[in-house]
């Protein structure tokens, strides 16, 4: 059993009644909490722990309907999960920019170099104002994304997290990447 799974049975008595385990590890911890739904973004995950538990897993990028009493998100630092919270990430917010609730999305989101984290960044680049970033801080994580434009006006969906627990988290790697953007190319097509 995971050490993270160890963590939650030792202290299950926090959590009454039926648990959403997110990102859930495929080990024997269902077992253990019989009120317990398992949901896994990846298939193949989901297709093992599928075949043990049947309807008390589920798969996919929605959650699975029900009434929870507790929730508990597994985030492994698996590439396959990265890449796929990424590219969910970014199609969600790829959605969002053609929705009717968009304009108060975006004006939620810092524009680069004027307001809220991003008020200090980028302050004389190309991409000042062109960009609506929002940006995620934890210990060896930064994370930023929203809406950039290009020099053309394009409209750019950007998503990006740097994880790495013996590196040093420079903000220029990903104010770089903003700047790149800025200056893509569309795609001839």
């Amino acid at each position: 059993m995971t050490p993270a799974s160890q963590v939650l049975l030792r202290q299950q008595q926090l959590f009454a009644g039926n648990i959403l385990l997110a990102g859930a590890p495929g080990d024997e911890l269902l077992d253990q909490l019989p009120a317990a739904h398992a949901w896994c973004w990846l298939a193949d995950t989901a297709t093992v722990l599928q075949q043990r538990y049947g309807q008390r897993v589920s798969s996919g990028t929605l959650a699975p309907a029900g009434t929870y009493d507790a929730g508990v998100l597994f985030l492994p630092k698996a590439r396959e999960l990265s890449a796929c919270l990424l590219q969910q990430l970014a199609s969600m917010l790829a959605g969002a920019s053609q929705s009717p609730f968009y304009p108060e999305l975006a004006s939620s989101l810092p524009i680069v170099a004027i307001d809220g984290t991003m008020r200090d960044r980028l302050k004389h680049s190309q991409v000042q104002a062109q960009a609506r970033i929002k940006t995620g801080t934890l210990r060896n994580v930064r994370a930023i994304a929203g809406y950039v434009r290009d020099k053309d006006a394009n409209p750019w969906v950007i998503v990006a997290i740097i994880n790495h627990e013996k590196m040093q988290l420079p903000l220029d790697v990903l104010d770089s990447l903003l700047e790149t953007l800025y200056l893509q190319q569309p795609a001839k097509q």
